[in-house]
């Protein structure tokens, strides 16, 4: 993520963004898009995007606290319904801890990249 992604991030009421410390260190972060918000539809979608937990701090539950805190704040905004997108040929700890909270396999993509 870089600093002006960040800085969004932080100040943008649509979006839940929350961190994880430890004695004032910060260990991890959780970041979903919640845009369906203000939005008149009645299933109203976020988007997981990063849920990042500093190597030193996995397995002991920090992961579990951020997911549990920012599905608690969307609800409160109204969030019917959570998505994320996972690259499962390097980032299978998330697809596995993202099956833990009951997510299912959803469509498949394909990216497709271009350099101009």
């Amino acid at each position: 993520m870089d600093e002006e992604e960040f800085k969004r991030c932080i100040t943008n009421p649509l979006w839940i963004f929350l961190l994880a410390d430890d004695s004032n260190k910060i260990c991890g972060f959780i970041y979903a898009n919640a845009k369906d918000m203000d939005k008149p539809f009645e299933e109203k979608y976020a988007c997981l995007v990063y849920i990042v937990v500093l190597p030193d701090y996995r397995n002991q539950g920090v992961a579990q606290a951020l997911y549990t805190h920012c599905v608690k704040d969307l609800k409160e905004k109204w969030i019917t319904h959570m998505y994320c997108r996972a690259n499962i040929e390097w980032q299978w700890e998330i697809v596995e801890f993202m099956k833990k909270q009951e997510f299912i396999e959803g469509h498949k993509y394909m990216r497709m990249d271009k350099r101009l």
